[in-house]
């Protein structure tokens, strides 16, 4: 994502930077490839750590300072983009944390955060825009300045970086980064229309990973993963539902990908109320 440029500006502080950089090695075998400016579900396996996808770059080959992408999420908080050079030493992250933006950055063991702007969790499209400005890395969206971040290294030497820039989506590349202040990795939204530091190669999908589509439209609703249950007191249904004699259910997804229990309803003896059942070839 934009801060894919946003990284490597701020980890040298100025865009001359670009020019000190040393070639490095590629990274090892690659898996299934993916083209970084398409529609990108970073939804994974929960209580996964790792991120969704993968890019490594020579810093010599790295032309821009500025990344911008489409994104839409209704998740309050996670990971959207990771950087690194100097193999995790000096990092950069972009997440959300109660639906607003967040930025965190590690340079020459100094860390420093901010949290601010819009919220983003509202079920929209939003452009978002990471640049480097000095030393400043700055967060637009939709046109607007919404954050500003400043580090500043005395060390010269700190700001020479060699080697490879990795990046990475929807999580964290280094197993062993500590982060500020602590955050959830994962995160349920969609990226588009990406262009990371003007990067072409393809990225690389994480191990066991599976690129689940991006639904047309989303609406607000409760999520269940399937592994466990929900409980409701009656009482707390809306007061014309219950006054009615009922309770409305919605419930949306793919069907034809559907396969078994989708729903069932029990009441306090554990009897079954309703029990809606699909398969493959059910049209709901």
């Amino acid at each position: 994502m934009g801060s894919r440029e946003v990284m490597l500006v701020l980890l040298c502080m100025s865009s001359s930077c670009l020019g000190q950089a040393a070639q490095g090695r590629g990274s090892g075998a690659e898996t299934q490839l993916i083209s970084g400016n398409g529609l990108i579900n970073l939804g994974k396996r929960w209580g996964s750590k790792s991120p969704l996808m993968h890019i490594s770059a020579n810093l010599t080959e790295i032309t821009s300072i500025k990344s911008l992408f489409e994104f839409r999420t209704l998740d309050p908080e996670g990971v959207v983009f990771y950087g690194d050079t100097k193999g995790g030493a000096d990092w950069f992250v972009l997440g959300l944390r109660g639906g607003v933006p967040e930025m965190q950055i590690g340079k020459a063991n100094t860390l420093t955060s901010v949290l601010g702007g819009p919220k983003l969790n509202d079920g929209k499209w939003h452009k978002v825009e990471l640049r480097s400005e000095g030393i400043f890395v700055v967060l637009e969206v939709d046109g607007t300045a919404a954050l500003v971040l400043g580090l500043h290294i005395k060390n010269p030497d700190d700001c020479y970086l060699t080697g490879q820039m990795r990046l990475s989506l929807g999580g964290i590349l280094s197993s062993k980064l500590e982060l500020m202040n602590p955050l959830q990795t994962e995160m349920d939204g969609c990226v588009r229309a990406g262009n990371w530091l003007n990067i072409s190669a393809p990225w690389q999908l994480g191990p066991n990973e599976v690129l689940h589509p991006c639904f047309d439209e989303i609406q607000k609703g409760s999520y269940f993963p399937g592994t466990g249950l929900a409980l409701f007191n009656s009482s707390d249904f809306p007061a014309n539902q219950m006054e009615d004699g009922g309770a409305e259910v919605k419930i949306q997804g793919h069907s034809l990908s559907w396969n078994g229990t989708v729903l069932s309803l029990k009441g306090s003896q554990d009897e079954a109320v309703l029990t809606i059942t699909a398969n493959p070839q059910t049209e709901v």
